[in-house]
């Protein structure tokens, strides 16, 4: 659920309009490792308000209204920390083609 919520969030953490999210992708081949340790920091960071996320799948994944309300509340606290977070979203986007 974490990965979606973070997919959903990816606009706000890029500070760009993405038309397709499966057109993003790093600027350079890279390897596995160094991929994981470029989304370290983003996850991280996310990984504060997953709260929500939790709240949300008490009922399992069947429970659509409730998992899409959790994931809601996730962004609103991305989108809200988005400017203490600045620096590390733009260092992310640095590597980032969309």
């Amino acid at each position: 659920m974490m990965t979606s919520a973070i997919a959903r969030c990816l606009e706000d953490i890029l500070n760009k309009q993405i038309p397709n999210l499966f057109d993003i992708s790093f600027k350079t081949n890279i390897s596995l490792g160094k991929a994981i340790d470029k989304w370290g920091s983003v996850v991280n960071t996310a990984s504060a308000f997953t709260g929500p996320l939790v709240e949300g799948l008490a009922d399992g994944f069947k429970a659509h209204e409730k998992v899409n309300k959790a994931i809601q509340l996730f962004q609103s606290n991305i989108v809200a920390t988005r400017e203490a977070n600045a620096k590390i979203y733009s260092e992310f986007a640095k590597h980032v083609n969309w």
